[in-house]
């Protein structure tokens, strides 16, 4: 990661970014920022893909809420039991305590931009 010196903020590059997998199963995600270089309740901000056919079992988080940002691709998030359609513009906020699971259903890879906050 390098420094502006302009903007005295981080300036970070998704191709210079290592490729992690998911916490939930399937997925691959590039860590922005880690909890551990934040000072807030940002969990984390990443970007994620998930190939076609790839899903995350059925997960809670008891003290974080998700926020997820749809870039491209499409699938279903699945939230308690409502099916909620993705596609490119989405934005989506599963707060914490809610049951969920997400699924790329679609021809293409879903992109998506998404971030968690400690309550």
């Amino acid at each position: 990661m390098t420094k502006s010196k302009k903007l005295n903020s981080e300036v970070i590059f998704l191709k210079d970014l290592i490729p992690t997998k998911v916490n939930h199963g399937k997925g691959t995600k590039f860590v922005f920022l880690p909890k551990e270089s934040l000072n807030n309740n940002l969990t984390q901000i990443a970007y994620g893909t998930f190939l076609p056919g790839e899903s995350c079992d059925f997960h809670i988080h008891q003290t974080m809420d998700e926020y997820f940002f749809f870039i491209k691709g499409s699938g279903v998030y699945i939230i308690e039991d409502k099916e909620i359609e993705i596609e490119a513009g989405l934005f989506l906020e599963i707060t914490s305590g809610k049951k969920h699971r997400l699924l790329a259903n679609g021809k293409d890879k879903l992109e998506f931009v998404y971030w968690g906050i400690a309550v």
